[in-house]
Parts: C-alpha cells; structure tokens; sequence
C-alpha cells in the first residue's frame, strides 16, 4: 500500500474519533502506519492504525463537503479585515 495516497484525505475512524478526520502525514513502519490527523476542532493528533485499517477507512472515506457563502457576507468579512488591518 502507497501511504501517500492516504495523505490529505477526509476519512472516519469511528474507533478512534466521534467525527471526520483529515490525514496530514502518513509513515510507514513495518506493520504499522503513522499517522498525523486534524480533527474537526483542528487540534494534530498521532495515532498508530495496521494497513488493513487504513485501508477500510479510506474505502469508505467521506464525501467533501461544499459550502455556499452569500456574496454580501463574504464582501462584509473582507471589508471589516480590511479596516482592522488599516487601523493597527
């Protein structure tokens, strides 16, 4: 198994954590891979999963998520960064 295709991929380890993970780094280690993952709170955690684990995982990985943002929102976000970052 290729462990760089794990890399940047959202997967589910109900096992492990409640919610979706992201895969950041992945090492290979004789039966075990390393991993370092970001949780949906964004804290790195490392964990230890065999290959067959890993490969359940990215079997049934989770399906990205797209968001729409209304365009006033987005031009109001902008705008307010704009003049904190003019006044500091």
């Amino acid at each position: 198994m290729d462990v760089s295709q794990a890399i940047h991929r959202r997967v589910l380890l109900p096992s492990y954590f409640a919610g979706p993970i992201i895969i950041e780094a992945a090492e290979l280690e004789g039966d075990l891979i390393y991993l370092r993952v970001r949780t949906e709170t964004g804290q790195l955690e490392e964990l230890a999963l065999s290959q067959d684990e890993l490969e359940r995982a990215l079997e049934a990985h989770v399906a990205e998520e797209s968001y729409v943002v209304p365009a006033n929102g987005q031009f109001l976000l902008v705008e307010t960064e704009r003049i904190r970052l003019a006044y500091t």
